[in-house]
């Protein structure tokens, strides 16, 4: 079976939540950019939540809107620690409450209904899992400017 493909980069679920909380209102080849050495020392909730938002900062100022989102990955980090063992939760609604998708609830509920519905009915699911499983065509992100 072929594996989904993403324009992200990422190694495991954790830093495909930490690539899709820093791609908003960025593109993926900057998200891309930043998390090559960003990931390179923190991949797990643990390491993240380490190196603090002041630590995250320098990789990701890059991108627009670093402070904000270096607080939700730190405090999403700290919330996958604390609550759910350090792994990525495979339910929606728990993911809908990880700060990068609860800063504003509804926009947050609205982009993670629409990457379920376009990544095969799970938000943590690369682009084209919907397509590939037979659900029909998924629009990339050139297509939804």
């Amino acid at each position: 079976m072929d594996h989904p493909k993403t324009e992200l980069n990422y190694a495991n679920p954790f830093t495909l939540v930490v690539a899709v909380a820093l791609s908003a209102q960025a593109t993926d080849v900057s998200v891309n950019k930043a998390t090559a050495k960003l990931f390179a020392v923190a991949d797990t909730p643990a390491k993240m939540a380490a190196l603090g938002v002041e630590g995250l900062e320098p990789y990701i100022k890059t991108i627009g809107l670093y402070r904000t989102k270096a607080k939700n990955v730190i405090a999403l980090s700290r919330i996958l620690l604390e609550q759910h063992g350090g792994q990525v939760p495979l339910d929606r609604a728990a993911l809908q409450a990880l700060p990068a998708w609860a800063q504003d609830r509804q926009r947050g509920a609205q982009r993670a209904g629409h990457r379920a519905r376009h990544r095969g009915g799970h938000p943590c699911l690369p682009r084209g899992a919907q397509a590939e499983a037979g659900g029909g065509s998924t629009p990339t992100r050139s297509s939804r400017s």
